[in-house]
């Protein structure tokens, strides 16, 4: 009894130090061991590329080479659409010895946890892969070991996809990995790497690896960006179309550093996004996803559609000021048809599609459909317009919760007292794209006669606005009305007080019971001329007025811009 329990606890001790063993060693092959850590990727280098510019490119500041840029209307919105070559990884063979590794600021640092795999071959005389000894799967940020023999030569093959799944065992009989074209928050942003190493004598001495990867494919970026309509994305489907000019799908053969049978991707609809955070961005105004693609060495032309893409604006309830509430718009689905360009290995391509408003044409000038607000808890979009352009009643505090947000006196924010070539709509985003209007945009805007004004009471005679008429109603609208409505809101004196409005909508009575009105004034360039509006001019008057003139008492008005 006493040597069948002697017998039990020697072989439970026993299988004890084998699991200890195979969970140290992946391959408990060999006498010796060669350990592999990860420095991470090649870093990227900027790539400089000549400019070509669509005739109908407003071209803005940019830190970035643009290569192609296009502007499409669509209704009260504009799709700018930016393709540009971003940066591209250094092309660099892979090679790695006894002692001798990457150094570390030579590589980007990758994502703990993430995935790899290490393929071991034997060698002959001239180096060159002839019989496979062995396979693990390691994980970025900790060291992996494998099983071999002392004082032999070997050479070893890294690759990754660039995520924190699993990857397949390598199958030595068709040494060969599927790449696919793919949002790579899921897949195949495919990564490689590697070298030769003799294994020492010593079998107490290290055998050391440090992979630095290369990427193999393509990376094409397709950015979602409503900063120009003030807007966060709730959700949205893009669509890359299979075609034989599109992306590619490829076979990468491990031995021989190269992609072999590659055909077009299939039909990639993308339902997922990734947030781009920033202190100078707002939560969901930028949304991106990655595609990976094989380069098949010949040039490529994506044909990209944007379906079902739903925004929430910000909306004052003018029922009950001051709430704000949120709204949901369903953008039109909308199709790009790109320029061809020929995608290099390691490269980034950078496809941004950003949405703005479009401005209203009257008369040769160009404006925008709402007033200037600024916003000051947003660092990156303080200077925004109101979606709506909407009136206030008299409840709740009214006109007062905006007079500190749309009444400007001359500066670059609503408080700021007037100082020489102050302008904020050019701090709209994207900045440089408007303007403040000048004494000339205003008297072609008073002249229109294709475009001709109306004076309209606000709901419950509340107040009043003028409205010209837009005769482009092509393409669809997401604003109350496709009209330039232009608002009287008073303005704010001195002493921070409104004047001229009170919510009162006026009448056109002659003699008794004459009721004026409120009075709007917006400013232009000139720091003491204004665009003023009065529903009559006097007792025996009753007509609209429409005018500019000059104030020297700084008072605080409303903005409307205009495009450059």
């Amino acid at each position: 009894m006493e040597k069948r329990i002697l017998f039990l606890i020697l072989f439970c001790l026993s299988s004890f130090l084998s699991c200890k063993k195979e969970s140290k060693l992946s391959q408990p092959v060999g006498n010796s061991k060669i350990t592999f850590t990860v420095f991470g990727l090649q870093p990227n280098k900027v790539v400089h590329i000549e400019p070509k510019l669509s005739k109908d490119k407003q071209r803005m500041a940019s830190s970035q080479p643009i290569a192609y840029t296009r502007i499409i209307p669509a209704g009260d919105l504009e799709y700018e659409v930016i393709l540009q070559a971003e940066t591209e990884h250094s092309v660099l063979e892979k090679r790695a010895s006894i002692g001798k590794a990457s150094k570390k600021g030579e590589a980007k640092p990758m994502q703990q946890g993430f995935k790899y795999n290490i393929v071991l071959y034997e060698t002959d005389q001239e180096g060159k892969a002839t019989t496979f000894f062995a396979q693990a799967m390691g994980e970025i940020g900790k060291p992996l070991e494998i099983g071999a023999f002392r004082n032999k030569r070997y050479k070893w093959f890294a690759y990754s996809f660039n995520n924190n799944t699993d990857l397949p065992a390598f199958n030595a009989s068709d040494p060969q990995i599927a790449v696919q074209a793919t949002n790579s928050t899921t897949g195949n942003d495919f990564l490689y790497a590697t070298g030769y190493i003799q294994t020492a004598p010593d079998l107490q001495a290290e055998n050391n690896i440090a992979i630095t990867f290369e990427r193999k494919t393509a990376n094409v970026r397709l950015s979602l960006n409503t900063r120009g309509i003030f807007s966060a994305i709730k959700g949205a489907s893009l669509a890359i179309a299979s075609d034989d000019a599109g992306l590619s799908d490829g076979a990468f053969s491990l031995l021989e550093d190269k992609f072999v049978n590659i055909t077009p991707a299939p039909l990639i609809n993308n339902h997922e996004w990734r947030s781009q955070v920033a202190d100078t961005i707002p939560n969901d105004w930028v949304k991106y996803a990655d595609f990976a693609t094989v380069t098949p060495n010949r040039p490529i032309k994506l044909k990209v559609s944007l379906r079902d893409l739903v925004i929430i604006s910000q909306q004052i309830d003018g029922s009950t000021p001051y709430q704000i509430f949120e709204i949901e718009r369903l953008m039109p689905n909308t199709a790009f048809d790109l320029p061809e360009f020929v995608p290099e290995t390691g490269k980034q391509y950078r496809l941004d599609i950003r949405l703005r408003e479009s401005p209203i044409l009257i008369n040769q000038v160009q404006w925008a459909r709402a007033n200037l607000f600024y916003m000051a808890t947003s660092k990156g979009n303080a200077y925004r317009f109101r979606y709506d352009n909407t009136y206030f009643r008299n409840q709740a505090g009214g006109i007062q919760h905006i007079k500190n947000s749309d009444y400007w006196h001359g500066g670059l924010k609503p408080g700021d007292p007037p100082f020489t070539n102050a302008d904020p709509c050019q701090e709209v985003y994207p900045k440089g794209l408007w303007r403040l209007p000048g004494y000339m945009d205003y008297l072609l805007l008073i002249a229109s006669a294709d475009n001709p004004n109306e004076r309209v009471n606000q709901p419950g005679n509340d107040g009043w606005f003028v409205k010209w008429s837009n005769t482009d109603v092509s393409g669809s609208h997401h604003y109350p009305t496709p009209d330039l409505l232009f608002t009287a809101l008073g303005y704010r004196d001195s002493n921070q007080v409104i004047q001229g409005f009170n919510y009162e909508a006026g009448n056109t009575n002659i003699g008794l019971n004459v009721k004026y009105g409120d009075e709007g004034y917006y400013r232009t360039n000139d720091p003491t001329m204004y665009f003023t509006m009065k529903y009559r001019s006097s007792i025996i008057d009753p007509f609209l007025l429409i005018a500019l003139n000059e104030f020297t008492d700084g008072r605080g008005a409303s903005i409307r811009c205009v495009r450059k």
